[in-house]
């Protein structure tokens, strides 16, 4: 296994956007929202009726899977320009954004134990963005 040399001219590109640049940040809010839109897509596309197979290469299920596979190559953006140990924590919101599609879109119940758990990531994701904000400005 052979490792590549990054050219100089990458590494400037990659470095270019700071860990709170709007680029960074609106780059992981909208593979967030597109892998959200998708897991609900693809949960409305496999309650109709048919086989899996079926349902497997139904229109709905190939649009769900293009809109996570492009939130997926914003997300691997997004690796180039943030801390793993950030960005990861913050696409916790997908389970905030996925349980209130849930809720409103599909029709399910949310039980108010799942309610405390969906407060404590939006907690959780504030504390992180926070801590973020404060390492940025200098302040420790």
């Amino acid at each position: 296994m052979s490792s590549k040399v990054v050219p100089a001219d990458e590494v400037k590109i990659a470095s270019s956007a700071s860990r709170t640049s709007p680029l960074a940040l609106g780059t992981l809010f909208v593979s967030i929202l597109l892998c959200t839109g998708a897991h609900l897509l693809l949960k409305n596309a496999v309650m109709v009726e048919g086989t899996f197979v079926e349902k497997l290469f139904s229109l709905p299920v190939i649009v769900g899977l293009g809109v996570y596979g492009t939130g997926t190559v914003l997300w691997i953006l997004c690796l180039r320009w943030l801390d793993l140990s950030f960005a990861y924590p913050a696409s916790a919101m997908q389970y905030v954004l996925i349980v209130a599609g849930a809720w409103s879109l599909l029709g399910e119940s949310i039980p108010w134990l799942r309610l405390v758990g969906v407060f404590l990531v939006i907690v959780g994701v504030l504390v992180l963005a926070s801590e973020k904000t404060k390492e940025e400005g200098g302040a420790e």
